[in-house]
């Protein structure tokens, strides 16, 4: 058996085994976490460092993770969820960070002029739908600017509503400049869920996004959603979200500040991301200052930290709300290529998602060829994460799938240990604060 490891997190102590994680609080409580299972149990300080998986009836702590492989035919021939369309390359913006930059270290397309024919967007939809269960469906319109070709969008939109009898529901990621009142007014009609990307304050937002001209677009974008909010206040509490691309440490408290205190943005509805060729260091930044956050201060004062609130405070109610016993498994996450996305480029070519550079690219959508694609790579990740994934504690709340492994278009070991590494520290931190949070609220 993997030999313990005895971790000091915060003001306790974690002694860490094969899917088996013991805790001894600040308080000198002592509690066991299985990680099969997910049930915590308290027990007695002197059978702390005894406790074993035998004491589980188990063998040895080894997951088997065979006997959780989804049913992938049915997952990709019936039941596909979401389409994404990159609807064209073309964007009015050269952020300082985009992948699609010619100077980005993330090796992708350069900024383009190709858009997706209308043919071939409407033929993926109706390839799509067909593999949907017919009540559940959702078609991501990407770029580039996706409105930068809003014509367009309307049509496969009537296409996509004639053959599901609006069924389908849609979504938009936009930096929000050519948004008008027509378009606007479309989006509504359509019920879609828009996500418009701001970075912060106008001092960071216009640092990274602007114009071809170098002028930011802070200003402009406020405008627009302050608009939205005044005139369409129920719409935009149920369909408007952000995204936030965080750059480096330096600005995290500018962020947080502006987020916090904005009038206008929900802080609550920001989802925030690491700059892809910083994100080790940021990341763990913010890993280390959430724990400290939720160890020292009031709940007050985590709501003036909405980044930390975030990476950390999503994580420990995750764990308030874990499955039990038989049902633990199902809080994993599970990525079956092909069904939980299919992503088509504006140059017609197929992948499974948007975030993978050029890796399982497929040249035909009928359903025995994606079934195939799909078997293909699914055995390609689990061999590649299996030994480690079966040894895991945090297993059951991983959302971690194939492209958050990807380097350079393929699964890398260093990439999947660095953020594995991080993700199993936060999940141990995340427990622990759990566990001492409810000590605190039963006194």
């Amino acid at each position: 058996m993997q030999a313990e490891a005895c971790i000091f997190l915060g003001m306790g102590k974690v002694i860490q085994d094969i899917n088996i994680l013991k805790f001894q609080t600040k308080t000198n409580n002592c509690y066991v976490f299985d990680a099969i299972t997910n049930n915590i149990y308290q027990v007695r300080q002197n059978d702390l460092d005894g406790i074993s998986n035998t004491n589980f009836g188990r063998e040895n702590g080894i997951r088997d993770l065979e006997s959780n492989t989804p049913d992938i035919r049915k997952q990709v021939s019936k039941n596909a969820k979401t389409l994404i369309i990159e609807i064209t390359e073309k964007c009015n913006l050269r952020c300082s960070y985009c992948v699609f930059d010619d100077e980005s270290k993330i090796k992708e397309r350069s900024h383009g002029k190709k858009s997706i024919s209308l043919k071939e967007a409407k033929d993926s939809v109706s390839s799509f739908y067909e593999r949907t269960n017919k009540e559940e469906a959702f078609i991501v319109f990407y770029g580039g600017e996706p409105l930068l070709e809003f014509e367009k969008i309307k049509d496969i939109v009537a296409h996509a509503d004639t053959i599901s009898n609006k069924k389908i529901k849609y979504s938009i990621t936009t930096n929000g400049i050519p948004l008008n009142n027509e378009k606007l007014e479309f989006l509504i009609k359509n019920n879609f869920l828009i996500t418009f990307s701001i970075d912060g304050p106008k001092t960071v937002n216009d640092k990274y996004r602007f114009k071809k001209n170098k002028k930011g677009v802070f200003e402009e974008l406020v405008s627009k959603i302050e608009s939205i909010k005044d005139n369409y206040p129920e719409y935009y509490s149920e369909k408007v979200l952000f995204n936030c691309v965080i750059n480096n440490t330096e600005e995290i408290d500018l962020i947080n500040k502006f987020f916090a205190e904005s009038k206008i943005i929900d802080s609550k509805k920001v989802r925030f991301s690491a700059e892809l060729s910083n994100s080790e260091e940021i990341n763990k930044h913010i890993s280390n200052a959430a724990v400290e956050l939720f160890n020292e201060t009031e709940k007050k004062e985590i709501l003036l930290r909405p980044i930390e609130q975030s990476f950390i405070g999503n994580l420990i109610a995750k764990v308030n709300h874990r499955k039990l016993d038989k049902y633990a498994s199902q809080g994993k996450k599970i990525c079956v290529p092909f069904s939980n996305r299919t992503y088509i480029r504006s140059s017609g070519e197929i992948q499974f998602c948007e975030r993978i550079q050029d890796y399982g690219v497929v040249s035909s959508t009928t359903k025995e060829d994606l079934e195939l694609a799909s078997k293909k790579i699914y055995s390609e990740f689990l061999s590649f994460k299996k030994e480690e994934c079966s040894r895991c504690f945090a297993y059951n709340f991983c959302e971690f799938c194939p492209a958050s492994f990807m380097e350079n278009g393929k699964l890398n070991k260093t990439t999947s240990k660095i953020k594995c590494d991080g993700f199993r520290k936060d999940v141990k931190e995340s427990i622990r604060i759990y566990i001492e949070k409810n000590e605190t609220e039963q006194k």
